[in-house]
């Protein structure tokens, strides 16, 4: 009852109202995270082959996928800043014990049902896992099939026909990633190359619309060159962000290395496979 967002005035933990520059910074730090949560959306382009009317299904899946996470977010979001006050979210925060969503269920529901959104939560990560399993070593498969990358990475597995060499790659690179116990700098990590991947997707979509006007594009976007500039406006500013803020900048120059680290690995690449056509599919 009352206002729903009664609870939710800005302020620091002392009681002072935010300024406009606290604001700002505030919103951008807290985006970089929140934007991990919408991260994947674009994850299904990496299986379109696999899609049985692609021109039709893909889009679909770009556009409803994230309306729909957006709008379950924005709900919990709500029901959580309505239930708890903004000293018990700072109180949360500190003590590194528990989580706004949590605490809300057990205002509402009673301390028994904090297991089920623990449960919630961990069938959210699986979800995630699996996206990634599908969908990560499609990349290195897809380069290696154009000769970019090792031809190993072109190679299914004869009985399943998975990307098997992929999934062992990946497999040990997010391992090792966990055993840094680093998950906050992760996530800012892995958002700032993703944005910056964004920067380049969309400015080279600009330029092919440029350089090959009459190519055929099965699916135009509604605006033209309108929401294109607006994804590479808010993703580069997504990456700026990261970079200025202090609490980010170590971990946005850390994946800028391992990001650069990729063109002498990529040089090295094609003097090794000196551009042969990649392994068939299935071949041992």
């Amino acid at each position: 009852p009352g206002n729903l967002f009664a609870n939710s005035t800005p302020a620091h933990a002392d009681g002072s109202a935010f300024g406009f520059a606290d604001t700002l910074q505030g919103f951008m730090l807290a985006l970089v995270l929140i934007l991990f949560a919408y991260d994947g959306w674009y994850m299904a382009t990496y299986v379109a082959h696999e899609m049985r009317n692609p021109r039709r299904d893909g889009p679909r899946a770009l556009v409803l996928a994230p309306l729909v996470t957006t709008a379950i977010y924005l709900a919990v979001a709500a029901v959580s800043m309505n239930a708890t006050t903004l000293a018990e979210a700072f109180a949360i925060n500190a003590a590194g014990s528990g989580y706004l969503a949590g605490r809300a269920v057990e205002i509402a529901l009673g301390p028994d049902w904090l297991v089920a959104v623990s449960i919630l939560a961990m069938v959210s990560v699986f979800g995630t896992t699996n996206a990634f399993v599908l969908t990560a070593p499609r990349i290195a498969y897809a380069q290696a099939q154009d000769g970019l990358f090792l031809r190993s990475m072109a190679r299914l597995d004869p009985k399943r026909g998975t990307p098997a060499y992929g999934l062992i790659i990946c497999g040990l690179w997010a391992s090792l990633l966990v055993m840094t116990g680093l998950y906050d700098q992760l996530v800012a990590s892995v958002v700032f190359a993703v944005f910056l991947f964004h920067v380049l997707t969309a400015a080279a979509h600009l330029r092919l619309r440029r350089m090959r006007p009459d190519a055929e594009r099965p699916y135009r976007t509604p605006g033209g060159t309108v929401i294109p500039w607006l994804f590479l406006g808010t993703s580069a500013l997504v990456v700026v962000a990261t970079l200025v803020y202090p609490d980010y900048r170590n971990q946005a120059i850390l994946e800028l290395v391992i990001i650069a680290l990729g063109v002498p690995a990529y040089l090295l690449t094609r003097r090794l496979t000196k551009r042969q056509p990649a392994a068939l599919d299935g071949e041992a």
